[in-house]
């Protein structure tokens, strides 16, 4: 089942309100608003919270369907959640297991017979399974994983990890934001003092409910270890490699880079330019926080 698939629940208490409330609709003579009302609740999660919603509801399924037990049944549930404790996933795994059934169902499953042990689950889930967080990057190591990639006989592949580092860092980019942009999303201009000032637009930003997408801006100023990455990868790469893609898969330029690979690659790149290593999760929250820190409006940040 696909994310687009899921649809707010129409079953239990909320399912009833929805009841009772087109009833009262129709009574005032406003069906009109009845759409309105469903798009309302519908539209109320946003859709990547959807797609984790409908990944956790098809693994419920799967599973459910394995045993032999019945998809809807509040049974699957418990299953799937006892399963995912045995296999140590974290507290977020249960968590959106139990928040996209009471999506789907339109039922709180802490309310169910299997209440308690739900809420138990996830508060042992909490407390037993440990989480692994990093240190946001720092300026310092960004410029110096900068230098890296585009020191004297650096290959392509390191001048892509810097690049897109800089980018991510200084345009708060996610890592799936990160490897989408294509070459027709990034708009540059010249600013003050022939500083070099970059737009990102990322038509479809992960808390977007509304699907407008957001430009980010971020400069690189005359000289800057950034700029001269930029301008060596925009001669090695951009000019020289036709692709849509701005940080382009080497072995098949119609194809973007992955955030499997990527992550390796900074891995990699890390190692070699001797930083403290970080993922590349780390970049956007090092690059929001580095400009409040400086004072720099978030908007447009200068590397």
């Amino acid at each position: 089942m696909e994310n687009e698939d899921l649809r707010y629940g129409n079953s239990g208490e909320r399912g009833a309100m929805m009841e009772e409330l087109e009833e009262d609709l129709k009574r005032a003579g406003r069906s009109d608003l009845i759409e309105t009302a469903r798009f309302a609740m519908e539209k109320s999660v946003a859709p990547s919270t959807l797609k984790a919603y409908a990944a956790a509801d098809r693994a419920r399924r799967r599973l459910a369907s394995a045993c032999g037990l019945e998809e809807e049944a509040d049974f699957s549930l418990c299953l799937y959640v006892l399963d995912a404790m045995r296999k140590r996933r974290s507290k977020s795994t249960v968590a959106t297991a139990l928040a996209a059934f009471g999506f789907v169902s339109g039922e709180d499953p802490r309310a169910s017979r299997f209440g308690p042990l739900l809420g138990a689950a996830l508060k042992t889930a909490a407390r037993t399974v440990p989480t692994s967080n990093h240190d946001k990057a720092t300026r310092e190591s960004i410029e110096k994983l900068i230098e890296w990639g585009s020191r004297e006989g650096a290959s392509k592949a390191d001048l892509r990890i810097a690049v897109l580092s800089l980018i991510s860092f200084g345009a708060l980019l996610r890592p799936s934001e990160a490897v989408g942009i294509r070459r027709d999303s990034v708009a540059i201009k010249m600013g003050e003092e022939e500083s070099l000032i970059i737009g990102v637009n990322v038509p479809k930003a992960k808390n977007d409910q509304e699907g407008k997408g957001r430009t980010t801006f971020f400069s690189l100023n005359s000289g800057s270890s950034g700029r001269i990455a930029w301008n060596k990868y925009f001669q090695t790469v951009i000019t020289a490699i036709p692709s849509p893609f701005f940080f382009l898969s080497f072995t098949e330029a119609t194809k973007g880079m992955t955030t499997d690979f990527v992550r390796k690659e900074m891995k990699r790149a890390c190692a070699e330019a001797g930083v403290t290593p970080f993922t590349p999760h780390c970049l956007r929250g090092g690059g929001a926080t580095t400009s409040i820190e400086e004072g720099t409006p978030v908007e447009q940040p200068n590397y």
